[in-house]
């Protein structure tokens, strides 16, 4: 049995190295000289190297000189009743030094609770006296059988424990120099998309502005970068979004920022303009992506403008006269999906003082789970926002009504977001007259 102690116990291997002539070594501890002799002469007719101790002391002597020239001590047959250091004694001093050795214990009066101590201390087997040469020789070779069964199996379990520990050890440092890599790797990645999300912000640059508009938006791409576009060159105003939130989509907004600013500079139609994009889409590499679009030409002498849109979310006017806001009507095709689109272009009149407030999907698809089931933020949400905050200047109400589209979603938006407001400014001096519209200041007309 293992001993209990409270440090860690060295095993047999302390007491490895045989006799010179291969015998196996046994140590006989017994305060009586004939009983000790009997033992050590039954025990060397079976071919054993006895040693004899006449105490507990002696034998502890004896016992430390073999554990330190790492002789080896197969046996150690004890006596329980001896002067100087009985036998429980030296099971005692052996166990705080960390000395294990197999132990057989023999007494004439060996009662139930010190068979238990011993047990506790380590003792393997126990020998009644009297007992017989033949006894004391079977019970001997019996409990030396079981011993180096019990040695073998524990070596070969601290074996594979060993070579398990290299394995666990080895795996270890693999999974550590991995992650040292994957760390490397995503401090790499992450310094790439910063450097990725500078240049896109570079290369999407802020909107110009134009004269007699006020422009303010508000966007958040629900990626490092995005696929909504906000751009406005002479008197155009141009709102796209692409599909996709990965770099391509970002790649592809930059494509529609670059076509913007090369073709808004001629005299295009809207409508022309979105088929030369839809064309452009389809001839590209990026033919898998998908691209909705809202074009605004303002003719601020008229005052008027002419929207087109491509599978967009069409414009809202909120007139300075306090009115319901009004979407401007009609859809076309999603650019993209093939060489032929129909698209339809849309005039409505302006008035000082109004505003057109322009969004991508993304802000009115956001959502929040009610008790009735899923609420969907919508046109008509950002329409009862943005009259809401529509008593304030420009800055206010698109600020006003970004919040309420984040309030909405609990600032989880699911797609890229772009919310922009543009107000038509009142004139300066005081002798402007409003145009008469033919028929009502509100009315939108269309034109095919």
């Amino acid at each position: 049995m293992v001993p209990q102690a409270a440090a860690p116990l060295p095993d047999t291997s302390l007491f490895h190295r045989r006799s010179a002539d291969g015998r196996r070594r046994v140590l006989v501890v017994d305060d009586e000289p004939v009983s000790r002799r009997l033992v050590s002469a039954v025990l060397g007719v079976q071919g054993f190297e006895v040693l004899e101790a006449s105490d507990g002391a002696e034998a502890h002597a004896l016992i430390q000189r073999l554990a330190t020239e790492r002789l080896s001590l197969d046996c150690l047959i004890l006596d329980l009743f001896m002067p100087v250091l009985d036998g429980v004694g030296l099971l005692d001093r052996l166990i705080m030094e960390g000395l294990v050795v197999p132990v057989l214990a023999m007494s004439a009066s060996g009662d139930r609770d010190t068979i238990l101590r011993l047990m506790r201390l380590g003792c393997d087997e126990f020998l009644d006296k009297p007992f017989t040469p033949d006894q004391l020789s079977t019970r001997v070779c019996d409990f030396l059988a079981r011993t180096d069964r019990a040695t073998a199996l524990r070596r070969g379990r601290e074996e594979r424990l060993k070579i398990e520990k290299t394995r666990l050890e080895n795996d270890s440092e693999r999974y550590a120099r991995d992650a040292r890599d994957a760390n490397d790797s995503v401090t790499r990645l992450s310094a790439q998309i910063e450097t990725a999300r500078t240049v896109y912000q570079d290369l999407i640059g802020t909107p110009a502005g134009i004269d007699g508009l006020d422009l303010i938006w508000r966007n958040q791409p629900l990626a490092a970068m995005g696929g909504d576009f906000f751009g406005c060159r002479g008197n155009q105003v141009l709102v796209a979004d692409v599909a996709g939130h990965d770099l391509g989509a970002s790649l592809l907004g930059v494509m529609v920022k670059a076509f913007f600013e090369e073709n808004c500079r001629g005299d295009l139609t809207g409508v022309d303009f979105l088929r030369r994009l839809n064309q452009q889409l389809c001839d590209s590499a990026q033919t898998h992506r998908l691209v909705t679009a809202v074009l605004l030409n303002f003719d601020l002498k008229r005052l008027s403008f002419e929207a087109v849109c491509a599978g967009h979310p069409p414009p809202i006017v909120l007139r300075a006269t306090g009115a319901d806001p009004v979407p401007v009507p009609g859809c076309g095709s999603v650019l993209g999906m093939g060489p032929e689109v129909v698209l339809s272009a849309v005039r409505c009149p302006l008035a000082p003082g109004d505003r057109i407030l322009l969004c991508t999907d993304g802000v009115l698809d956001v959502s929040r789970i009610t008790p009735a089931g899923r609420q969907r933020f919508g046109p008509g949400g950002l329409r009862a926002a943005a009259l809401q905050a529509n008593a304030g200047d420009l800055t206010s109400m698109v600020e006003g009504a970004w919040q309420a589209v984040l309030a909405h979603c609990r600032h989880k938006p699911v797609d890229d977001m772009l919310l922009a407001g543009i107000e038509v400014r009142r004139p300066e001096t005081s002798d402007y007259e409003p145009q008469p519209l033919d028929d009502d200041a509100s009315a939108i007309q269309r034109r095919v």
